[in-house]
């Protein structure tokens, strides 16, 4: 995945991520994506690539194809543990 380009902002048609450990990311983007035939609405992304893959860390999650961008959030915070 090193490779490929990741996009910020994430654009429309292409495949959504979110990175749960990089607390260092500070905008967010809330969008709604199509994966498995199905619609997900208010799904958050920090990035989107090209190419649909699994990724092999359990910490980053492919959310499927973009089909809206609602908003840009700046600077929010988690609580993860």
């Amino acid at each position: 995945m090193n490779n490929i380009k990741k996009n910020i902002p994430p654009k429309k048609d292409e495949y959504a991520y979110f990175n749960s450990k990089n607390r260092g990311i500070k905008t967010h983007w809330i969008i709604d994506t199509l994966k498995n035939d199905k619609i997900k609405n208010g799904m958050l992304c920090h990035y989107s690539l090209i190419t649909n893959i699994n990724p092999k860390y359990y910490f980053i999650i492919n959310n499927g194809k973009i089909t809206n961008i609602e908003t840009e959030i700046k600077s929010i915070k988690f609580n993860y543990y």
